[in-house]
């Protein structure tokens, strides 16, 4: 039987990337298209076709040449829901998860939320610790809500969630952050992860590690400040818990 993985995690975190990196191994095969996501997992009536119809409608038929099959859908990390529908269908299944700087994202998902009309708060006020909206955008077609700017940011509790249903040889983090420092690394370090031969030598063509533009502008240095100690807890649990160099995003 071919083995799965399934990459999930923080939006804007280079995902794109480590899905082209993995999708130019001639032994890996992803799911297509890359956008949008599958989400196979968060959608009933799929879900209920059970592992046939999941890799049907994601891959298509076998590959004498395929060894792994992987699927991105980054917002499977914030749904229990998810956690067990994978660990039903797919139970041997890797998870990679890609984390970055969450004051980085927290901004980033700000963006994203005034570029699709959703939000219209300036950065200051909508990023106040105390000052996010805790509802979605019924009919907006999102996965996850798009005012949860710090909740979404403490990855150990989503971690944790699927550590319930999986057991630590089957997960592996990836931070943004290593990836731009050191792309021929992460890219041996995750072959090894899927069981195939590791090399540092990067597919050619992936082009740069881009999580998205930036636009902090207008992001004062003091709310800056208050966001980096609000994560600190959160941040010490997942470096003391998972393991993960989160001093990386002190510098």
């Amino acid at each position: 039987m071919i083995d799965h993985f399934i990459i999930g995690g923080a939006q804007r975190s280079g995902t794109t990337f480590l899905y082209r990196m993995l999708d130019a191994h001639p032994e890996i095969q992803m799911a297509k298209p890359v956008r949008p996501e599958p989400k196979f997992f968060l959608k009933d009536d799929l879900f209920q076709g059970g592992r046939k119809l999941y890799e049907e409608t994601c891959f298509g038929p076998p590959d004498p040449r395929i060894r792994v099959r992987g699927e991105k859908s980054t917002s499977y990390i914030e749904y229990e829901s998810c956690a067990r529908r994978i660990r039903a269908i797919l139970p041997e299944v890797k998870l990679i998860f890609v984390l970055r700087n969450p004051v980085e994202r927290a901004i980033s998902n700000y963006w994203f939320s005034v570029n699709n009309g959703l939000e219209n708060r300036p950065i200051n006020e909508a990023l106040a610790v105390g000052g996010q909206k805790a509802f979605t955008v019924e009919g907006s077609g999102l996965s996850a809500s798009p005012y949860n700017y710090l909740g979404r940011g403490k990855y150990v509790d989503y971690l944790n969630v699927y550590r319930k249903y999986f057991p630590a040889e089957q997960l592996k983090i990836v931070l943004f952050e290593e990836m731009v420092a050191g792309g021929g690394v992460v890219y041996a370090d995750l072959l090894s992860f899927l069981g195939l031969a590791p090399t540092e030598d990067l597919p050619d063509g992936l082009g740069p590690v881009n999580a998205s533009e930036k636009h902090d502008i207008g992001l004062s240095e003091e709310l800056r400040r208050e966001l980096t100690s609000f994560f600190l807890p959160w941040n010490q649990r997942l470096k003391d818990e998972f393991q993960v160099n989160t001093d990386l995003w002190l510098m």
